[in-house]
């Protein structure tokens, strides 16, 4: 579990495919800002919005596909100003637990209190204690069901599936990486396959049991035998110089071999591509608005197509989703902190597209900015069907002065 927590954090703050699924939800979500509907803001109060309730949904959207829920807090800045802030990732840990009674002064839970099960939040030693911290829900809570998996236990999270994922991608990138390592290192090997005879056994066993010889005294002492290491060593090692040379001549009965070739047997195209699409359908980003390295060289290319036909209904489902839950938690903030429940905020989930061409007007009808009777009036545009009088200054002026030169006879002719 506590494997699987680091991992978790590690995949949510450092992964780039993780981090390229948040930037494209936030890039939509949060592309024309957050205003306010039920009361009009101050010029202030807007800048102060854009400057401290934005980085908090960026948090909030990070927070909700991370733990299911979005832990913050009321922070005060030395202006007086009251903001708020998402508990920093590895401050703090989460279960799931059911509602208890007795509320100890270390755990948060969620304002679910009659639930059968509710997230409790406790903060990490050394991090600073908090005397309230709220719980916005965003997945409904459930029971561990990984905790006694027999592939792999890990910490309840909306993406803890792809954690074991991960894990697997990355050793087989290491044994990868130490294969190639061992492959292009540069190394001799050399095995000895001496000549034997059958009389050699025999002299090799007394040589090797009385090495022994007589010195200049008479004594006999024990001889050392020279042995083909000793021989290797004395060519390698014994006769070093200034200048190596680069040819060496081998014992005897020694042959150079091949080192042989390590071969990684996991395709890491195969994981890579996997451990993609498993975190697209987790998230909710279409795979194609993504690009990895396994694409080959063909980023551009898909991102292009992806900015055409990506965007499906979908997509645009569970960009509706994200907003109404930011919305939701943006009121459930503004009252926290300004305690006005009459407030209501307003958060458009479409990107910021420049319309340069048919194919562009196509996108915005597929992820629904663009309505039935919108959609009649563009192609009455288009077919030129929809046309208007064109006005003439010269012709209007003219008609008025006839006009005013009958009335004027008129009146005299009745008027002597």
């Amino acid at each position: 579990m506590d494997e699987s927590y680091y991992l978790l954090l590690e995949l949510c703050c450092n992964e780039p495919i993780i981090q390229q699924c948040f930037n494209v939800l936030e890039n939509i979500c949060l592309a024309h800002g957050i205003s306010m509907t039920g009361k009009k803001p101050t010029p202030r109060f807007q800048r102060h919005i854009d400057m401290h309730y934005v980085p908090f949904l960026r948090g909030a959207i990070r927070a909700m596909h991370m733990y299911g829920f979005v832990p913050w807090r009321v922070m005060t800045l030395d202006s007086g100003d009251k903001i708020p802030e998402i508990l920093p990732p590895g401050s703090f840990r989460w279960t799931i637990e059911p509602p208890s009674k007795e509320k100890k002064d270390t755990d948060f839970t969620s304002k679910f209190k009659d639930a059968m099960l509710c997230y409790v939040v406790r903060l990490n030693a050394g991090a600073k204690q908090e005397e309230h911290v709220n719980i916005t829900q965003w997945t409904p809570p459930n029971s561990n069901v990984c905790e006694r998996s027999v592939m792999y236990a890990t910490v309840p999270s909306p993406i803890s599936y792809v954690i074991e994922s991960y894990k697997q991608m990355q050793s087989a990138l290491q044994r990868q990486s130490h294969a190639d390592a061992w492959n292009c290192t540069a190394r001799v090997i050399v095995s000895n396959e001496p000549k034997e005879f059958a009389h050699d056994q025999h002299r090799r066993e007394i040589f090797t049991t009385f090495h022994q010889h007589l010195d200049q005294f008479g004594k006999l002492n024990p001889h050392k035998p020279s042995t083909t290491e000793d021989k290797v060593g004395e060519l390698f090692e014994d006769h070093s110089q200034n200048h190596t040379p680069s040819v060496y001549t081998l014992p005897a009965h020694h042959h150079i071999d091949n080192a042989p070739q390590l071969q990684p047997c996991v395709d890491i195209t195969y994981l890579q591509s996997k451990y993609k699409n498993d975190v697209c359908s987790l998230i909710g980003v279409p795979p194609e608005l993504i690009s990895s390295v396994q694409d080959k060289g063909e980023g551009p290319k898909q991102s292009a197509a992806a900015s055409s036909s990506g965007m499906n209904r979908i997509f645009q489902a569970k960009m509706q989703a994200i907003c109404f839950y930011l919305k939701t938690l943006l009121a459930e903030v503004y009252s926290t902190i300004y305690k006005d429940e009459n407030v209501e905020f307003d958060i458009t989930p479409m990107p910021r597209l420049e319309i340069t061409c048919m194919e562009d007007l196509r996108i915005l009808h597929e992820i629904g900015v663009l309505q039935p009777e919108h959609t009649v009036d563009l192609a009455s545009v288009l077919l030129g069907k929809l046309k208007k009088a064109k006005h003439n200054p010269t012709q209007a002026f003219e008609q008025n002065s006839t006009a005013g030169a009958s009335q004027k006879s008129g009146a005299e002719s009745r008027h002597p």
